[in-house]
């Protein structure tokens, strides 16, 4: 008698939102990608960032001879801790043109995943600091003596530029 395995092996749901099969694009057939993904795929569990809207990704995909060429444009928002006053401030991320060129024979199955590139791409062009109001925090004042000084014509300050270094070897 043949074991019986758990129902659940069978029924794992299969999420096609990142694939693209590259069966169905022979005779110079052309796939339009339009999703609205959520961010969880981004896997990011940071206390100062936050991806508050899902992920807009457009673009097309098709064969190129023995390659999968692939273009991309993606969108989103992400929630990060402004670098001044630690509020939370809204800041757009946009990938406008992400090109992807991929050997067929590298395509296992025939099925391409885009999920670890398009994670890629957002995390590349967030930016690392954010200043809330667009730049213009108003808690900035508070602050300003720590910041550099500028000249008049706007180059920073050195307090110890006047130092000679051969002193100092």
């Amino acid at each position: 008698m043949l074991e019986e395995k758990p129902p659940f092996l069978y029924n794992l749901p299969v999420d096609d939102t990142f694939r693209i099969f590259v069966e169905q694009l022979r005779e110079g057939k052309t796939t339009s990608l339009k999703e609205s993904i959520n961010t969880s795929f981004l896997g990011i569990s940071d206390a100062n960032l936050k991806y508050s809207n899902p992920v807009e990704l457009m673009g097309t995909a098709y064969l190129a001879e023995d390659h999968l060429m692939i273009r991309l444009s993606m969108t989103t928002k992400a929630m990060m801790t402004c670098t001044i006053c630690n509020e939370w401030t809204e800041v757009p991320v946009t990938v406008p043109s992400f090109y992807l060129s991929v050997p067929i024979e590298e395509i296992k199955g025939g099925i391409y995943n885009l999920e670890k590139e398009v994670r890629e791409a957002i995390l590349l062009e967030t930016p690392r600091f954010a200043e809330c109001h667009g730049g213009e925090c108003p808690s900035r004042n508070a602050f300003k003596q720590y910041f550099k000084n500028r000249d008049e014509d706007g180059d920073a300050i050195s307090p110890f530029e006047s130092l000679d270094p051969k002193k100092f070897n």
